[in-house]
């Protein structure tokens, strides 16, 4: 973990409330949340050149991430 970064160890439930199927919830649920990281570049290299092919509007994949 980097510097000044938050780690949160969870909430933890002695009773768990039914699924909305009122079937049982597992004995474990996980979630993650993950800050930080750098951008997916070939992911978005592959986006970008498919928003192109829609409109040359975006000159990069800088001015495509920009945009949103």
């Amino acid at each position: 973990m980097k510097p000044n970064s938050t780690l949160h160890r969870g909430i933890y439930l002695e009773e768990v409330p039914p699924l909305p199927d009122g079937s049982a919830p597992p004995d474990l649920f996980c979630y993650v949340m993950l800050g930080g990281l750098d951008h997916p570049m070939g992911t978005l290299e592959q986006l970008y050149e498919k928003a192109r092919s829609f409109s040359e509007e975006y000159s990069s994949v800088s001015a495509f991430l920009a945009s949103s």
